[in-house]
């Protein structure tokens, strides 16, 4: 937005809801300050283009990035969240702030993540209902020498920090968190069995099949590759007489020049 704009979310939803649709968000955060509700910022959430729900807080104890010399989040790196305390999950108001935090905080969607890849994490801890301390770590693996692998994870403090103090709420009524968290059909991709993708989006798929008898194998006939029966048989006729005489050949040597007889004649001349 280029300018400021004085917002009351919990008096006046409809400024929410115009600048949701007009720049195409269903999360948003807002901030003021005056003498009564000094340092608030507002959390929401829109479904359908109407206000779902809101919480508004108080910031104390706040330091900036800034205030950590040498030390920042990765940018686009998808950070650990970590939720400590038994009222985010017996307290109905503070288990809708946890799923409202894993939205704005969770980062992008991803299948699977590399364990090396989770550099920084965010804790929330909440003390009872009043107050929820906001801390980010970065995490530093120690590995093993022999190894490799990590062993250890040393958590080192950076910012941003501060103290969330809860103020007014708005909740959505159950049937429209109902079908606010109803996931619709065309979303959720169900696995075919032996059908897959590869890195560029084309659908492979596999087949299972007996083995075959090559021998009755259907090919193509084409009349260029066809014999005529009369050319068979002529074929036939030639082997079998070239077949006869090379015979015949083979006894006109024998007669001509008896192997025994060579034999007897070398050996007498050699005595």
């Amino acid at each position: 937005m280029g300018r400021k704009h004085e917002l009351r979310p919990f008096e006046d939803e409809q400024a929410l809801e115009k600048f949701s649709t007009k720049y195409d968000s269903s999360l948003i955060l807002t901030g003021s300050h005056n003498k009564k509700r000094p340092s608030c910022i507002t959390f929401a959430r829109t479904y359908d283009g109407s206000i779902l729900d809101m919480f508004e807080f108080c910031v104390e104890n706040f330091k900036g990035i800034s205030d950590f010399q040498g030390l920042s989040p990765p940018l686009g790196n998808k950070p650990l969240l970590i939720f400590r305390g038994e009222s985010f999950e017996h307290d109905p108001i503070m288990g809708k702030i946890k799923t409202m935090f894993i939205d704005y905080f969770r980062g992008p969607t991803v299948d699977k993540i590399r364990p090396a890849g989770v550099q920084h994490c965010i804790t929330f801890t909440s003390i009872g209902s009043t107050k929820i301390l906001m801390r980010t770590f970065m995490i530093n693996g120690i590995t093993d020498g022999t190894e490799g692998t990590v062993t250890k994870a040393a958590l080192t403090p950076m910012g941003p920090s501060m103290d969330l103090i809860p103020k007014r709420s708005k909740l959505a009524s159950n049937d429209v968190w109902k079908v606010a968290c109803r996931v619709p059909k065309e979303a959720t991709i169900k696995k075919k069995k032996n059908i897959s993708q590869d890195a560029f989006g084309s659908k492979l798929g596999r087949i299972h099949m007996d083995t075959q008898d090559f021998s009755k194998l259907a090919t193509r006939k084409m009349k260029g590759l066809k014999k005529d029966r009369k050319e068979d048989a002529d074929e036939s006729a030639e082997e079998e007489e070239d077949d006869d005489s090379g015979d015949d050949v083979m006894d006109t040597l024998e007669e001509a020049n008896p192997v025994g007889e060579a034999y007897d004649d070398i050996g007498g001349d050699l005595d």
